[in-house]
């Protein structure tokens, strides 16, 4: 139901009808005027004048005397001021008409059929199962998870789902550290999935500390003698290769020289004995590197003892993964392993069928590349695409020389699979916004394999960084502030604001819990996806406006008023309407009636800080009106009764808009 969307469509059809007869066929927009004493919506005609040759007031006019002609019920009054068409709304109707669906509704206000029980894939969080959830990841969870109900709202049938990147010297170079310190009896000493971020953070040292060493002693080869150990540098050592005029005068070389060790310091310090125990093993292999490209060769070939040792990491670090999630209500209907693809043979059919499309060449070393720049200039895209004409865009490596097959490779498998085997109508990626070329590229491949339609129905939800006040992140280095960490400090700033209150401690708990995850989420999903979000720990539990806990609080403060009346239901057609004729009041109600359109804004628009924002204007608006209308003292029965109405109505609108953000409507707090 969407009365008030229902009475704007009544207003925009009539006015395109009128344009039409005028000789203009445009797509009328309503706007929401800025204050009620200029109507309640609105419609602009400056950008007609060209076309109809006349100044804005006199166009707005004939619009106006035409709407007012056709004498349309909903609508009380119709003036013009400067260019624009001032509409006021029939309050007695409209608040009957709003107030009515929403109290008969209840939990279905809100919902449309929009989407036709379209069926639609979301992918999101897809973090690499090597390390755990950091808050950066968290607004990508978010952002996944409430436009997920969102489209749920709007009648799609909705599958969210989580891609595991398995594959990759990532993944495999923390399978061999997880298993190597398995085998020498070393037992984690926390939660799985930070256990493995500090064996991935090593793992990864060791390994570019043999890169650079290999630099080093091609450059200059006496320093080889140097060397103890190819995963390790110690202070002597750095010292010694410093000296060197060839490495003082190799730039690039001396600050990787001076990163890396300072990495693998940094972590031996936090973590001395696991460092030792880990470095001790790993000195035992010859060739670290090459011996990750080996074992990553034979599971992309499905050798089964590769396959248990890699598996296994992977599924002890999503245990840890999923229970995060979980503790923000987050959860996924399906798991997809990249591996599964390449070994149910999508990744070699797909391969097959890129190779006959003519586009792919090979390099002397057997690498094979698919030429997108080719195709989509043959085929005239870029204007469909939204690239520039002068942008060229790069090739993509599909395989290595050794002939595995590449990240990007394995994920146009993995679209193929997503409209061919899941049978999607629609696909939303939610990406950060740092992956729009190989997301780019994969949405050209599918064309090149002929599925224009797929690509067309490929929609990359992209999003910027997470930025920590004070503090800077890096998986590489384990040094990142975790989801965790997060929910565990908001919990203990809510329940020291909470220490003087009457509630037990259980209750205590359960609300600090409550509060923290739906200030962090808020704050995640209340920036526009291509803005950074600037996370302050103090901002986002702020009771002011703008903020989780002040969206909370004003539902329970609704919640307060009906428990003290005792109303639970209210019968829609007891209530006497004409009695809420203030402007606090009808303010209010025009908000409430915006719901179900701001929902589809947001699936357009695919900005989530309109459902924020949406949120926050309807608690101002409530504040506004809790402090200038009393409602339980008011002695006149029908007025109070009206009132109740209105709150029960901004009570079930607000918990509909909360349960979709995913943060709990709270009666107490």
């Amino acid at each position: 139901m969407n009365p008030l969307g229902d009475v704007l469509s009544t207003i925009q059809s009539t006015v395109e009808k009128i344009l039409e007869k005028m000789g203009v066929k445009v797509e009328v927009k309503i706007l929401r005027t800025p204050s009620s004493e200029l109507g309640d919506f609105s419609f602009p005609t400056f950008t007609l004048s060209k076309d109809l040759k006349k100044d804005p007031n006199t166009i707005a006019k004939t619009i106006a005397n035409e709407m007012s002609s056709l004498k349309i019920n909903l609508i009380e009054k119709i003036d013009v001021v400067g260019g624009y068409v001032n509409f006021y709304l029939n309050r007695k109707l409209v608040t009957e008409k709003i107030l009515k669906s929403v109290l008969t509704d209840v939990e279905k206000y809100g919902k449309s059929d929009v989407l036709n029980g379209l069926k639609i894939m979301v992918e999101h969080t897809s973090v690499n199962p090597i390390a755990p959830i950091h808050i950066g990841n968290l607004r990508n969870s978010c952002i996944g998870d409430v436009f997920a109900n969102v489209l749920e709202m709007a009648g799609g049938n909705v599958k969210r789902h989580f891609y595991v990147d398995d594959m990759g010297r990532q993944s495999v170079a923390t399978a061999i550290g997880y298993k190597l310190l398995k085998d020498r009896g070393v037992k984690p000493d926390r939660k799985p999935d930070l256990w493995m971020g500090i064996i991935y953070a090593l793992m990864n040292a060791f390994l570019m500390i043999q890169e650079i060493k290999e630099k080093i002693w091609s450059l200059v080869p006496e320093t080889k003698k140097y060397s103890k150990n190819k995963y390790y540098i110690s202070d002597d050592e750095l010292n010694l290769i410093l000296k060197h005029k060839e490495i003082q005068e190799s730039k690039e070389l001396k600050k990787e020289i001076l990163e890396w060790s300072s990495v693998l310091k940094s972590l031996e310090e936090r973590f001395p004995e696991l460092t030792k125990k880990l470095l001790e093993e790993v000195s035992k292999i010859d060739d670290l590197k090459n011996y990750c490209d080996k074992l990553g060769k034979r599971y992309e070939e499905g050798d089964l003892e590769v396959k248990s040792i890699i598996r296994e990491m992977c599924d002890v670090t999503l245990s840890g993964i999923k229970e995060t999630l979980s503790n923000f209500g987050i959860c996924f209907d399906s798991f997809d392993w990249e591996s599964d693809l390449v070994w149910s043979g999508k990744v070699r059919d797909v391969l097959i069928a890129l190779e006959r499309s003519g586009y792919v060449y090979k390099e002397e070393d057997g690498v094979k590349i698919l030429d997108l720049e080719r195709y989509v200039s043959e085929h005239n895209l870029k204007k469909k695409l939204g690239i520039s004409e002068d942008f060229e865009i790069p090739p993509l490596v599909l395989t290595r020389s050794d002939g595995t097959t590449l990240y990007t490779t394995r994920d146009i498998a993995y679209t193929v699979w997503k409209f061919e085997d899941g049978h999607f109508d629609r696909v939303y990626n939610v990406i950060g916004a740092e992956q729009s070329l190989p997301q780019l590229q994969i949405n050209i491949a599918l064309r090149i394999l002929g599925h224009d339609e797929w690509a067309d129905n490929l929609i990359h939800f992209k999003y910027e960084l997470v930025h920590l006040v004070g503090r800077k992140m890096s998986g590489r280095r384990a040094q990142y502030v975790t989801a965790d960490e997060v929910l565990e400090e908001a919990i203990r700033r809510v329940k020291e604001i909470l220490r003087k209150s009457s509630h037990s401690e259980e209750e205590k708990e359960k609300i600090a819990k409550d509060v923290g995850v739906g200030a962090i989420r808020y704050a995640l999903i209340n920036v526009t996806p291509l803005k950074p979000v600037i996370f302050d720990m103090k901002k986002i539990l702020d009771m002011k406006e703008n903020s989780g806990p002040f969206i909370q609080y004003n539902y329970a403060r609704a919640c307060s008023i009906l428990r003290k009346a005792g109303i639970v239901k209210i019968d829609p057609e007891e209530v006497d309407y004409s009695l809420l004729i203030s402007n606090e009041e009808w303010d209010l109600i025009k908000a409430i009636g915006e719901f179900p359109i701001k929902i589809i804004d947001v699936i357009n628009e695919m900005r989530l800080e309109i459902l924020t924002n949406y949120m926050n204007n309807l608690a101002i608006l409530f504040s506004k009106f809790y402090e200038k209308k009393p409602v339980l003292k008011v002695e006149n029965e029908k007025l109070r009764l009206a009132r109740l109405a209105l709150v029960k109505a901004f009570q079930i609108t607000l918990g509909n808009a909360l349960t979709i953000a995913g943060i709990k409507p709270l009666e107490r707090m």
